[in-house]
């Protein structure tokens, strides 16, 4: 977190160059631009609630694994060597047993492919601000004649 930390403190006047630039492109094009960036955030936090979920279940297995051992004494228990990297995530140096990363990456992708199939990205149509007129007949009109004919 530090080294992000001080990334964006050092190049920061990059960062408002880009997002001054950026913010007409987006908010003119903003039909298309605003479901993307929706959709991509929703898939990160997918991916994040899933990254965690992973973290907590693999120390609940090493704490487990290490409390339910045989041995009677504490200093002949030895722990698994099971860990995945919270926060940096891709370092693959930091996943223990080295197919856990390789789990997390094939879940990612299973949810992307699913986002894609159950929940497709569109672009929002605009709402109309009133009801479509028909060519000579009022609302009113048209209200009339539906409930007559319920006598």
């Amino acid at each position: 977190m530090e080294a992000v930390t001080q990334h964006f403190s050092e190049n920061w006047k990059a960062y408002v160059v880009i997002l001054a630039c950026a913010t007409p492109i987006l908010l003119v094009f903003r039909k298309y631009t605003f479901p993307v960036i929706f959709w991509a955030a929703e898939w990160v936090i997918y991916c994040g609630l899933f990254h965690v979920a992973v973290n907590l279940f693999v120390r609940l297995v090493r704490w487990f694994q290490f409390n339910t051992q045989m041995e009677m004494r504490e200093e002949e228990r030895v722990y698994k060597d099971w860990a995945t990297p919270l926060v940096e995530f891709w370092n693959r140096d930091g996943y223990h047993p080295g197919w856990i990363f390789w789990l997390e990456l094939v879940v990612v992708v299973a949810v992307l492919l699913a986002m894609v199939r159950y929940r497709p990205m569109i672009a929002q149509k605009v709402k109309a601000r009133k009801p479509a007129l028909t060519k000579g007949v009022g609302p009113a009109q048209n209200l009339v004649e539906k409930y007559r004919n319920k006598r």
